[in-house]
């Protein structure tokens, strides 16, 4: 399966108790349960990760809670501007990235509204 980071981010907003709730129905529970196991193996959240190794398609994953790392990565990918923003880029440059140059995109246009852009010199 193909890891979706819209998923990846409406799951982590749904776990922090996010009000009103990401509409994550165009996902089925297969699609979210295979994306809460990587959040739990990213370290994005704590939980637990119960697969049927008869049948593979059938996984069970509980959230227990974001992890430092979850909090940090959703508050740079919270704001729904930023978030299109910076898909829009992945998107020009070829539409697939790496989990750490996601990040770094965030926190570049996260530095851009606090004015953060260049070197703090004081």
């Amino acid at each position: 399966m193909k890891r979706d980071m819209e998923l990846i981010r409406g799951l982590l907003l749904e776990l922090e108790g996010e009000e009103p709730k990401p509409d994550l129905a165009k996902w089925s529970d297969k699609q979210k349960a295979y994306h809460a196991a990587l959040l739990v193996e990213a370290g994005l959240a704590n939980g637990n990760s119960i697969e049927n190794y008869y049948q593979e398609e059938k996984r069970a994953v509980e959230l227990h809670r974001l992890t430092w790392a979850g909090h940090e990565f959703l508050d740079a990918a919270r704001d729904e501007k930023r978030w299109k923003k910076v898909l829009s880029v992945v998107a020009k440059a070829g539409g697939s990235v790496t989990f750490p140059i996601l990040k770094q995109l965030l926190g570049k246009y996260l530095k851009e509204k606090f004015g953060l852009d260049a070197e703090l010199s004081d």
